[in-house]
C-alpha cells in the first residue's frame, strides 16, 4: 500500500471517528431529554454493560429475562448455558482503548455531554479499561 492511499485511509478513519462521537453525544443528550421529559420510567429501564457481560454472561441474561418478565425455555437455557462456556474462555486479541487514545479527556466528554464531571468520574472508575 502506497503512503498516499494509506494517509487518504487514515485520514478517513479520522473522520470517520469525530464524526462518530459527534453522533454518540447527540444520542446520549437527546436520551437524557427524554428522560427528564418523562418519557422514560427509571423502572422500565435495565442498564447492562458489556463488562457484566463479560463478568457474568449467564447471571446477566438471566438478570435481562426476569427483568423483562419472560419465562427462560429449555431450549433459550442451553442456548444460555452454550454461549456461557463458548465466552468463559474467551480472550480478547485487542486492547479496549482508553479515552486519551482518542484525544478526548473526561473533562473533554462532561463538556461535551454537558454532564457533571463528578457523575463521569464515578462511571469511569466502574469500567474496566484493560
Amino acid at each position: 500500500m502506497n503512503v498516499v492511499r494509506l494517509a487518504a485511509i487514515n485520514s478517513l478513519s479520522e473522520k470517520y471517528i469525530d464524526r462518530r462521537y459527534i453522533h454518540d453525544v447527540n444520542y446520549y443528550r437527546y436520551i437524557r431529554r427524554l428522560r427528564r421529559k418523562g418519557f422514560f420510567n427509571a423502572h422500565n429501564i435495565l442498564q447492562v454493560r458489556y463488562e457484566d457481560f463479560q463478568k457474568d454472561f449467564r447471571g446477566t441474561i438471566k438478570k435481562v429475562f426476569e427483568f423483562a418478565e419472560l419465562p427462560i425455555s429449555e431450549a433459550m437455557r442451553l442456548r444460555i448455558e452454550e454461549q456461557h462456556k463458548k465466552q468463559s474462555g474467551y480472550r480478547p486479541l485487542h486492547r479496549n482503548l482508553k479515552l486519551e487514545d482518542f484525544g478526548l479527556s473526561i473533562e473533554k466528554l462532561a463538556a461535551d455531554l454537558e454532564a457533571d464531571e463528578r457523575l463521569w468520574r464515578k462511571f469511569e472508575e466502574g469500567c474496566d479499561h484493560a
